[in-house]
């Protein structure tokens, strides 16, 4: 599902969800398995995990940011395998 912190809102503990849309405050952990977007006026102290991430010019954010690959979607081209090397 979607999850959407509106302009006013705010949120002290870890969110998740399919997208996470952020224009308020949240002081915790963001995590979208789709993606996570941090709005202009938005401010977020935590870590945002998602394969897509989004910060607006004028959020405020503190945290770091994991972005993980999507290995089950088809269609994303995947890194090319290391060549074996004989010795």
């Amino acid at each position: 599902a979607t999850v959407v912190i509106g302009a006013e809102g705010v949120v002290r503990g870890p969110v998740s969800g399919r997208v996470v849309k952020v224009a308020g405050r949240v002081t915790g952990n963001v995590r979208g398995s789709d993606r996570v977007e941090v709005g202009p006026a938005a401010t977020l102290e935590g870590d945002i995990s998602a394969p897509r991430v989004v910060i607006a010019e004028g959020a405020f954010f503190k945290g770091k940011v994991e972005m993980q690959g999507e290995k089950s979607k088809p269609g994303r081209p995947q890194p090319a395998a290391e060549p074996k090397r004989e010795p």
